[in-house]
């Protein structure tokens, strides 16, 4: 409980009133003063009994498709939170102030404060606000944050409650026009294509943004209450490999290299889920594969810079090691990391029709050096070059076949 300046001007114009009604022996200087005193006693128990007996709980509202629930937040949509304030006062409470710090919001605009003019007695207020997903992660909530300075604002109390919540924002990822075709040598074959669907319907899934209306399954999707569409069983064409080095520190927040690289890779994830084919991959030394879409997101929502130990080994090391059957594979790096360049130089060639290379460029421009990019061109490598804010762009060309030896495309 602490008084606000409106309750020290008080306090000391009461003091005033008091000296002078010693001094003068005015009877009116008496009760006014006895009256600004009553008011502040009255002021300094209110704001405190305000903040009693109260309990609170947030929850996703709703989701940027509209439904009520819903499983997946990816970066860039659209949620609504909601906010419960609940009494178990035998008082009705007033002009409580709820601060909310988001951590789903960008960092400037986190802190946001509502009014909730009155509480009935063991009754339950409502608050929702909406927020943009800023950046990838699982979040965790904080306290909720109360004040009350009723009536009169001449004292503020403070107190904290617990309302746990726990979201998880999964990043954003680009469509294909296709699993990468690889780099390729001059006079030789891709050894795999575009995986072939045999016709036989092997199941169901939820509906994915870019899938086809054709293959929606309407008997299901009308049992789920939500879009299904139709899994084909597929000619196995080989594991879909990507790697790329959590440890860059190259730009900031959303803007990094790490973000970037993260949302590369969930893309081409995306793509090798939706065509069936199996999906390994490298940010450190151990590579890991996943049985389905959701398992990757959560992996890959959680994806953060590594410890000094494990960035001793970079994962497109790890990758360029592993044994390296039928499938294609994705090294994604920064333009600015010399080692990662290096490593690509020495050994990118061998496997130069499986091997797709992503640069990611325009993070940190003072550090990044062009030529060496051009010499992973030389060596017959498809070579993607991907700039802040052009992730789309970058994607659509990863289907794409190159016509010639040593392709890079912008």
């Amino acid at each position: 409980m602490v008084p606000t300046t409106r309750g020290v001007v008080t306090f000391v114009t009461a003091v005033v009133l008091f000296a002078l009604a010693w001094q003068t022996r005015i009877g009116w200087f008496y009760v006014v003063d006895a009256a600004i005193g009553g008011i502040l006693l009255v002021n300094a128990l209110i704001p405190w009994l305000n903040l009693r007996g109260l309990s609170a709980r947030r929850w996703v509202a709703r989701y940027s498709g509209g439904a009520d629930t819903a499983r997946d937040i990816f970066e860039g949509d659209t949620i609504e939170l909601g906010i419960e304030v609940s009494s178990r006062f035998i008082l009705p409470k007033l002009f409580l102030v709820l601060e909310e710090e988001c951590p789903l919001a960008d960092p400037e605009e986190a802190d946001t404060d509502f009014l909730i003019d009155a509480l009935g007695a063991r009754g339950r207020a409502q608050v929702t606000y909406a927020v943009e997903p800023y950046q990838r992660g699982v979040y965790s909530f904080g306290p909720l944050r109360l004040q009350s300075t009723a009536p009169f604002g001449l004292f503020r109390s403070r107190r904290t409650l617990s309302a746990p919540l726990e979201v998880t924002v999964y990043p954003e990822s680009a469509p294909l026009g296709g699993l990468p075709h690889g780099g390729f040598l001059q006079g030789q074959l891709l050894e795999s294509g575009p995986p072939r669907p045999s016709g036989e319907v092997r199941g169901s899934r939820e509906y994915q943004p870019g899938d086809q209306s054709r293959a929606i399954h309407w008997r299901n999707s009308a049992r789920r209450g939500h879009l299904m569409v139709k899994e084909f069983d597929q000619v196995p064409e080989g594991e879909v490999r990507v790697a790329f080095n959590p440890s860059l520190k190259a730009g900031e927040g959303r803007e990094s290299a790490l973000e970037y690289g993260v949302r590369v890779a969930a893309s081409v994830a995306h793509q090798a889920v939706r065509e069936g084919r199996p999906f390994r991959l490298w940010t450190s030394a151990r590579g890991g594969t996943f049985p389905t879409w959701h398992a990757t997101l959560e992996y890959l929502a959680r994806v953060e810079p590594p410890g000094e130990k494990d960035a001793a080994e970079p994962a497109i090391d790890a990758l360029l090691r592993a044994p390296q059957g039928t499938g294609t594979s994705v090294a994604i790096l920064s333009a600015a990391d010399d080692k990662a360049l290096q490593t690509i130089r020495r050994s990118g060639g061998v496997y130069g029709r499986r091997l797709t290379v992503v640069v990611l460029e325009g993070f940190d421009p003072a550090a990044e050096d062009a030529s060496a990019v051009d010499q992973l061109v030389d060596l017959g490598l498809a070579v993607i070059r991907c700039r802040p804010g052009a992730l789309r762009e970058a994607m659509a060309l990863i289907g794409r076949r190159p016509s010639r030896q040593g392709v890079a495309w912008r």
